[in-house]
């Protein structure tokens, strides 16, 4: 179905690539010149700063709802990835001028493939664009092709042309990561992990407290003891928010949680406001990295996320 999709919207950009040559033949001749001349340039600071916008402004979303915020970063969103491409495009059209320019050519492509792979910050706009994994695959081995095909093509034996290479690697592991990422927060992937966690802890009951015997173990009616001593460092807040995220990360699934389970938890950590609140904000928080970024990456290391 992704395939589908992404051929038939190579299809769209090419009617759309012919609709803008016949309209810039209309032209006068010194527009034209013009262009020719800094298209390329044009399109490489446009992508470079979307890339920029994206890193400084992706990870405020998180807590800021501002529309112009939310507008800003859905046009960015969507303009970068079709920026970078059409550059890759008029690289591989220009190939055929002079050698400096072609070592020049040659560094700037994997340059873009590091635009594709996109920023840490934002992999994902909306839960949808995770579906879209498979269209990104595509993109990957399609776009990586392209810039092999313009570094061969453009090779010198020049330190230009050798310093393409660690940049080409760079770029291609950029967007392999953003693909994983988006793997990862899809619906299906989601939900065979949950049932991997499902299994593994019927299978290991002996690890796992039951709720009601924690509520029981830290009801403060019951125990008697002032809130006072419940209240947690940072350190543990954290701590104590993933594991409650690990939880309830099911509700993103559609799945219920038991009640024995919330009123369990909710017992045993939700003793004042201040840090019930706080740890709502820690638990949202893995949401936003879980779906959103790149960080399932970077805590698989540490973790299964």
């Amino acid at each position: 179905m992704s395939i589908r999709i992404a051929l038939e919207e190579a299809e769209e950009l090419s009617w759309v690539f012919l609709e803008t040559r016949r309209l810039t033949a209309s032209f006068p001749e010194h527009v034209r010149k013009f262009w020719t001349d800094w298209e390329l340039r044009v399109l490489v600071l446009v992508s470079l700063t979307l890339q920029l916008s994206l890193l400084h402004f992706g990870s405020r979303r998180r807590y800021s709802v501002k529309t112009w915020l939310r507008v800003f970063l859905w046009l960015s969103y969507l303009v970068a990835d079709s920026v970078a491409t059409t550059a890759l495009g008029v690289i591989s059209r220009n190939c055929n001028h002079s050698q400096l320019q072609n070592e020049l050519i040659a560094f700037w492509a994997p340059f873009l493939l590091l635009h594709l792979g996109g920023q840490d910050t934002i992999t994902a706009y909306a839960l949808q664009d995770n579906q879209l994994w498979l269209r990104h695959l595509l993109d990957l081995v399609v776009q990586s092709g392209v810039a092999l095909y313009i570094f061969f093509l453009s090779w010198k034996v020049s330190s230009l042309s050798f310093l393409t290479i660690p940049v080409f690697l760079a770029g291609f592991i950029k967007y392999a990561e953003r693909t994983w990422a988006l793997n990862s927060a899809n619906y299906d992937s989601m939900t065979a992990y949950l049932e991997r966690r499902r299994r593994m802890n019927s299978n290991n009951d002996d690890r796992l407290m039951p709720a009601e015997k924690l509520a029981y173990m830290y009801s403060r009616d019951e125990i008697g003891i002032s809130s006072e001593i419940y209240r947690l460092a940072p350190t543990e807040i954290l701590n104590h928010s993933f594991m409650l995220f690990q939880i309830f990360r099911c509700l993103f699934q559609n799945r219920r949680v038991k009640e024995s389970i919330i009123i369990g938890y909710g017992r045993s950590y939700f003793r004042d406001s201040k840090t019930a609140w706080k740890m709502i904000e820690c638990e949202l928080g893995y949401a936003y990295d879980v779906y959103y970024t790149k960080a399932p990456l970077f805590f698989k290391v540490v973790v299964e996320y």
